[in-house]
């Protein structure tokens, strides 16, 4: 049973937000970006760049993607990484629909990924992000061009023949 941990460039941080709170307009991420609500609060997994620092976050964190190996089920994978770590890492999870990520704290990266390595665990630098393409705008047609107005034919549009009385 194996596993990749493919990580991520850009660094993460953890913040609260209160109960039903809308969404900053601060919170985005290229690698990951996760939103949980509870009924006591809001959290946000962003860029740690973008959080001001009146929202107290938590991190810098490095997010490690777990990727099993084909033949390993996800949640073994999850726990072969989770068992590696030491017990007082502060260490958060998150999932998509696709992966399990490990959000590390950045000043313990090299010991983690050392026992990731040593358990047999694929410690890799993940590909960099690219912005999803945009299908081109198609050409607008171009539009036929308008016969100059001339002064004096706005002035005829509003002539009325004049009525004769008889």
């Amino acid at each position: 049973m194996s596993a990749e941990l493919r990580r991520h460039v850009e660094q993460l941080a953890v913040a609260r937000l209160g109960a039903g709170a809308d969404l900053p307009s601060w919170v985005s991420s290229a690698t990951l970006m996760s939103i949980t609500a509870t009924a006591d609060s809001t959290t946000v997994v962003c860029s740690a760049g973008a959080v001001p620092r009146k929202a107290r976050p938590e991190g810098p964190f490095a997010a490690y993607e777990v990727v099993p190996d084909a033949g390993t089920a996800r949640p073994a994978a999850l726990a072969t990484a989770l068992a590696a770590l030491p017990e007082d890492a502060e260490v958060r999870v998150v999932g998509t629909v696709d992966h399990d990520w490990l959000l590390v704290p950045v000043d313990a990266v090299d010991v983690v990924a050392e026992q990731w390595t040593e358990l047999g665990l694929d410690v890799v630098d993940a590909p960099a992000p690219t912005a999803p393409e945009r299908p081109e705008r198609p050409e607008r047609p171009e539009r036929p061009e308008r016969p100059e107005r001339r002064s004096d034919d706005r002035k005829r549009d509003d002539r009325r023949p004049e009525r004769t009385n008889p």
